[in-house]
């Protein structure tokens, strides 16, 4: 597949965490996702996959609903708890509209039946990993739009403002007491900052700072 080529050429194969009890299950999936150049960890349990340490780059989860011990909803409320961002794929052995409600509003990526099409189940996976990489990135792009407005003094940062919501140079001065080209000034440190060239550049870069999911 296109994207898990260009995550190879780059160094960092896609990370599979195959969580399932049932040894057979494992071996088939390990095999399944090596087969797509993926890094696969399998683990027997959710308190397995728990001791260890979390995913930390490209990675998706593979879990098997009805584990033992911490069922695999339960594994996705605790990960939820901690803001994790890696995408999970649900594996259930049998037709539970119940738990494939409960998965999804838990924040699964796909609930599958077993015994899963190996190409269904690697669609499904493929598509959790790039829809992940896009939160990532929109992620990033906002904490480095965020960064550069913390550069900002906050008299810019209230010119900036004004600015923004279409006030002239001169009836900012007005409204804040300051000559036009002291204003003038602030504009242009607020525009050098930003690393704005134009109005529009610099509304796209709030809005992407203030952007929220």
């Amino acid at each position: 597949m296109i994207a898990n080529a260009e995550t190879l050429e780059l160094g960092q194969r896609p990370v599979i965490h195959l969580i399932e009890d049932d040894a057979a299950v494992r071996e088939a999936g390990r095999a399944l996702f090596e087969g797509e150049g993926w890094e696969v960890y399998d683990h027997f349990s959710a308190e397995e996959f728990l001791a260890g340490p979390r995913p930390s780059r490209d990675a998706c989860l593979v879990v098997d609903v009805a584990l033992p011990g911490m069922t695999g909803l339960a594994l996705l409320e605790v990960l939820r708890t901690e803001r994790s961002c890696v995408p999970a794929v649900m594996l259930t052995g049998r037709r539970d509209a119940a738990a494939a409600v409960a998965a999804l509003k838990a924040g699964a990526a796909d609930f599958i039946e077993k015994p899963a099409d190996q190409t269904t189940l690697v669609t499904s996976v493929s598509r959790a990993l790039e829809h992940a990489r896009g939160v990532r990135a929109r992620q990033e792009s906002r904490a480095q739009a965020k960064a550069r407005f913390e550069t900002l003094t906050l008299r810019e940062q209230g010119v900036m403002l004004k600015i923004l919501n279409g006030e002239l140079n001169k009836n900012i001065a007005a409204d804040l007491g300051l000559s036009q080209r002291t204003v003038e000034s602030h504009r242009a440190n607020v525009m050098s900052k930003t690393g704005s060239r134009s109005l529009s550049q610099l509304v796209h870069l709030y809005i992407e700072a203030n952007a929220v999911d």
